[in-house]
């Protein structure tokens, strides 16, 4: 029997180093979004240097980790260049010059070995046609792959023949507050792709450690690396006794845009001090992950009415905080959903509807309607049973309850005396979701309310029982326009 507190970490490091090597061999080959790869290797790769603890290979990663961040910058000075967009040289500059902290730095330790003089051709690189054998040099320069993450005694050791009195406090940070172009970060917060944004950061720091030169607070995400790009905030060494309230700005970006049933980017902000040699590691608490939303409603509508597919977000983002309902059920449920709320719109918009209909010839009407839509098409049934009874439409599971009213003008509230029935179609087919859809066709002697008004979602709770009805309220036998005017 192995006895050891070394933690094993080579599943971590191999998998960092793997990536480190496949992102530099993608950039190598003049991949478009090669730059954008490479950072988010090292953030990887960073991350893996602080798991080695004291062991020698956490210098040894760290330095690597700086090492592929300046290559990323020299591939996007090559890219930019390449491509005619303006201040290029900035990358190039930022390179060198970190090329040369770099040097600096690490001019006493041994173990970077062929690191160095990458480093060093960083440092001098003058040529865009340089690029590429740099990034190979970078690529073959062998590193261990530690088995273990060594734990620092010595500090265990001052730590407990320490008082209570004489321990430092706990070295911590919590992150206070997000802000994402001036406005507060909401719990998953809608981000427009493809357009840079102001992220701005506000932390409290319990204490500085002694010798540390810059706080880093650094995303870790499993998002491909060229989706986003995201900032590394790296806050000096403030003055004065903590503790700190410290803030900083960056910016970022969504590079591309979100299927309405995709779930939103998410990040997790680390943070550590540099030098590496410092007191580690930090207890990190509070608002520190990032939900964003990246649906471009603009340039990828999904009713073909904006007020429309705002409120079907809603709904949306409703569902997925709901426990007890998985994402499958909300998936088939929505893309039920969404041609029928583009009918809603179209019932309004051209009077589809100009006097009562009976309900067998509404259901006539819109399941040809759903028919046509290519995701739908034959996965719509007509009449399945469930709960003793003939539904009218189903989706994939997802009952859909049509219902003609001619009484009076509705809300969407007075939908509920239907709930019932749509409920029991529900539970009785292992769903927690149904779809109701009403006709209005009272006469109206008023203008319409606004078609989104109409969308929403009602509960019906039995006990510690709940099921979730979308119901869609459709304005038909509207007045003319010109029969409103006095």
């Amino acid at each position: 029997m192995r006895l050891t507190d070394f933690v094993e970490i080579h599943s971590e490091a191999f998998s960092a180093r793997v990536e480190a090597v496949e992102a530099l061999r993608a950039a190598g080959l003049g991949s478009e979004s090669g730059h954008g790869r490479l950072y988010g290797a090292a953030d990887m790769l960073r991350s893996v240097a602080q798991l080695y603890g004291k062991a020698k290979n956490a210098t040894l990663y760290g330095a690597f980790a700086d090492i592929v961040q300046i290559v990323g910058l020299a591939v996007e000075w090559r890219d930019s260049v390449l491509n005619a967009k303006p201040e290029a040289s900035r990358f190039i500059t930022a390179a060198r010059e970190r090329a040369k902290d770099w040097l600096v730095r690490y001019d006493a330790s041994e173990i970077v070995g062929g690191l160095r003089e990458v480093a060093a051709k960083l440092e001098g690189l003058k040529e865009v046609s340089e690029v590429a054998k740099l990034v190979t040099d970078a690529c073959f320069v062998p590193l261990p792959i530690g088995l273990y993450r060594q734990p620092d005694r010595s500090v265990r050791k001052r730590y407990k023949e320490q008082s209570s009195d004489e321990r430092p406090a706990k070295l911590s940070v919590a992150f206070i507050k997000f802000t994402i172009d001036g406005i507060p970060l909401e719990k998953v917060h809608f981000v427009s792709p493809g357009e840079l944004h102001d992220l701005d950061i506000e932390v409290r720091v319990s204490r500085w450690p002694a010798d540390s030169t810059a706080l880093i607070l650094e995303p870790v995400t499993i998002e491909r690396a060229s989706t986003y790009q995201m900032p590394v905030f790296s806050i000096p060494a403030p003055i004065g006794d903590g503790p700190y309230q410290l803030r900083q700005n960056g910016r970022a970006i969504l590079n591309v845009p979100h299927h309405m049933n995709a779930r939103p980017f998410e990040f997790k902000y680390v943070a550590r001090f540099v030098p590496q040699s410092v007191e580690q590691p930090v207890d990190v608490v509070g608002q520190r992950t990032l939900l964003l939303e990246g649906v471009d409603l603009v340039r990828n509508p999904i009713t073909g009415y904006a007020n429309l597919d705002k409120k079907l977000m809603d709904v949306r983002d409703t569902l997925r905080q709901t426990a007890g309902l998985s994402q499958q059920e909300i998936f088939d449920a929505l893309t039920l959903v969404a041609p029928i709320v583009n009918y809603a719109g179209q019932v309004v918009q051209d009077n589809l509807y100009e006097s009562s209909v009976f309900e067998n010839e509404f259901q006539k009407r819109i399941k040809s309607f759903l028919r046509s839509q290519p995701r739908i098409g034959s996965d719509l049934e007509e009449h399945p049973r469930a709960g003793g009874g003939i539904t009218d439409l189903s989706f994939k599971g997802i009952r859909l309850e049509l219902k003609v009213d001619s009484e009076k003008p509705m809300v969407l509230e007075d939908c509920r005396k239907f709930l019932g029935q749509a409920t029991t179609y529900a539970v009785a087919s292992g769903k927690r979701l149904a779809i109701l859809c009403v006709l209005d066709c009272s006469k109206k002697t008023l203008a319409p309310f606004p078609t989104e008004d109409g969308l929403g979602i009602l509960v019906d709770q039995h006990g510690s029982s709940t099921t979730f009805v979308i119901a869609i309220l459709l304005q038909g036998n509207i007045a003319r326009p010109s029969s409103l005017s006095r």
